[in-house]
């Protein structure tokens, strides 16, 4: 079974694996064999489900599933121009346990990756599942 997830990508249930929208994923072409087979995906999560916290871990595999990776995150920590919120920023994607889809960090890098904020919550729920 199989749940719309965030930026047009479909969520297998059964793993929680975020699959793409490129045709030639397997995961995809699976999917739209189901797809055409006669079942049909469960809507997205709706805005007002509680969002979750994700660990560290589950970020990055979210991430990952978007064709980042961990070496990403640190150029974007680099990146700070200000000394002071640069170790901030290091100190709390290093030491921090989990994340919000508030907390400044996660909004200043979703941007510098190109997310825009109000898809947060989707992604999060996404990564949640991971």
């Amino acid at each position: 079974m199989y749940r719309a997830g965030p930026f047009d990508t479909i969520v297998r249930l059964s793993d929680g694996m975020v699959i793409p929208t490129d045709p030639a994923n397997r995961d995809r072409q699976v999917f739209e064999q189901w797809v055409a087979d006669g079942d049909t995906p469960l809507p997205a999560a709706v805005a007002d489900d509680p969002v979750p916290a994700i660990s560290k871990a589950q970020c990055l595999l979210w991430l990952l599933q978007l064709g980042k990776t961990e070496a990403d995150v640190d150029a974007f920590l680099e990146a700070i121009p200000d000394p002071t919120d640069r170790e901030i920023a290091r100190i709390e994607w290093r030491h921090r346990p989990t994340f919000r889809h508030d907390h400044p960090l996660m909004v200043a890098a979703a941007d510098a990756f190109g997310i825009q904020a109000d898809q947060l919550p989707g992604a999060f729920r996404a990564a949640s599942a991971l």
